[in-house]
């Protein structure tokens, strides 16, 4: 031996072993979807709490691509708004 250690680096320590391995990968991208999601989606798509009656349970549509609930309120930005929450409290 010729008493050199070798450094190993944070991508070989951390990244090489979930690109490698198909699932972490898939997880990985999964929970970067969601923060990026939580950070940026607030900004895009605003949340309007106010109730408008007329438009309660709407199917899926263009305007509300997960619909509406009983207060005519968009359910897609609920959840994007949520996983802003989901995700403080998890980390």
């Amino acid at each position: 031996m010729s008493g050199i250690e070798t450094i190993k680096s944070t991508y070989d320590t951390y990244l090489r072993p979930v690109i490698k391995n198909r699932k972490a990968l898939a997880g990985l991208l999964i929970l970067t979807f969601f923060v990026v999601l939580a950070l940026i989606g607030p900004y895009i798509w605003p949340l309007q709490m106010e109730s408008d009656f007329s438009k309660r349970f709407l199917p899926p549509s263009r305007e509300h691509p997960l619909g509406t609930d009983y207060f005519g309120i968009d359910v897609f930005r609920q959840i994007v708004h949520g996983t802003r929450v989901v995700l403080a409290v998890t980390f």
